[in-house]
Protein backbone atom coordinates (compact mmCIF):
# COMPACT_ATOMS: atom_id res chain seq x y z
CA UNK A 1 0.00 0.00 0.00
CA UNK A 2 1.48 3.10 -0.99
CA UNK A 3 1.64 6.76 1.09
CA UNK A 4 -1.55 8.16 -1.08
CA UNK A 5 -3.58 4.82 -0.58
CA UNK A 6 -3.04 5.55 3.20
CA UNK A 7 -4.08 9.12 3.27
CA UNK A 8 -7.21 7.87 1.63
CA UNK A 9 -8.60 5.65 3.96
CA UNK A 10 -7.68 7.37 6.78
CA UNK A 11 -10.27 10.45 5.04
CA UNK A 12 -12.71 7.72 4.52
CA UNK A 13 -12.73 6.46 7.85
CA UNK A 14 -13.56 9.83 9.52
CA UNK A 15 -16.75 9.45 7.71
CA UNK A 16 -19.73 8.27 9.08
CA UNK A 17 -20.93 4.92 8.02
CA UNK A 18 -24.42 4.63 6.11
CA UNK A 19 -25.72 3.06 9.45
CA UNK A 20 -24.42 5.53 11.60
CA UNK A 21 -26.12 8.38 8.97
CA UNK A 22 -29.87 6.28 9.19
CA UNK A 23 -29.27 6.89 12.87
CA UNK A 24 -28.86 10.10 13.49
CA UNK A 25 -31.16 11.01 10.61
CA UNK A 26 -33.59 8.82 12.99
CA UNK A 27 -32.56 11.19 16.00
CA UNK A 28 -34.80 13.68 14.49
CA UNK A 29 -37.54 11.56 12.93
CA UNK A 30 -40.21 12.99 15.56
CA UNK A 31 -41.14 9.44 16.62
CA UNK A 32 -39.96 9.21 20.22
CA UNK A 33 -39.26 5.21 20.48
CA UNK A 34 -37.91 5.41 16.97
CA UNK A 35 -35.63 8.25 18.24
CA UNK A 36 -34.93 6.19 21.75
CA UNK A 37 -34.06 2.95 19.79
CA UNK A 38 -31.63 4.85 17.58
CA UNK A 39 -30.02 6.00 21.16
CA UNK A 40 -29.67 2.61 22.21
CA UNK A 41 -28.17 1.71 19.28
CA UNK A 42 -25.70 4.21 19.45
CA UNK A 43 -24.97 3.63 22.82
CA UNK A 44 -23.56 0.33 21.25
CA UNK A 45 -21.75 1.76 19.06
CA UNK A 46 -19.57 4.00 21.90
CA UNK A 47 -16.75 6.13 20.02
CA UNK A 48 -17.29 5.48 16.50
CA UNK A 49 -20.44 7.10 16.99
CA UNK A 50 -18.85 10.70 17.42
CA UNK A 51 -20.65 12.13 14.93
CA UNK A 52 -23.97 11.15 16.31
CA UNK A 53 -23.07 13.84 19.43
CA UNK A 54 -24.75 16.97 18.06
CA UNK A 55 -28.11 15.39 17.25
CA UNK A 56 -27.73 13.63 20.81
CA UNK A 57 -26.87 16.72 22.92
CA UNK A 58 -30.12 18.25 21.58
CA UNK A 59 -32.19 15.06 22.84
CA UNK A 60 -30.81 16.01 26.39
CA UNK A 61 -33.38 18.68 26.36
CA UNK A 62 -36.70 16.86 25.02
CA UNK A 63 -40.02 16.50 27.14
CA UNK A 64 -39.43 12.74 27.42
CA UNK A 65 -37.45 11.49 30.30
CA UNK A 66 -36.97 7.80 29.15
CA UNK A 67 -35.87 9.28 25.40
CA UNK A 68 -33.25 11.61 27.64
CA UNK A 69 -31.79 10.04 29.35
CA UNK A 70 -30.95 7.30 26.27
CA UNK A 71 -29.47 10.10 24.52
CA UNK A 72 -27.34 10.74 27.81
CA UNK A 73 -26.51 7.45 28.05
CA UNK A 74 -25.68 7.16 24.60
CA UNK A 75 -23.10 10.58 24.98
CA UNK A 76 -21.71 8.67 28.06
CA UNK A 77 -20.71 5.14 26.02
CA UNK A 78 -19.34 7.35 23.17
CA UNK A 79 -17.35 10.47 25.64
CA UNK A 80 -16.32 7.89 27.73
CA UNK A 81 -14.23 5.47 25.36
CA UNK A 82 -12.68 8.88 23.52
CA UNK A 83 -11.63 10.48 27.28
Amino acid sequence: MGLFDRFKKKAADGLPSAELRVLVADLGSGDVARMTAACHALERIGPPAQAAVPALMELLHHDDGDLCNAAAAALSSIERSLA
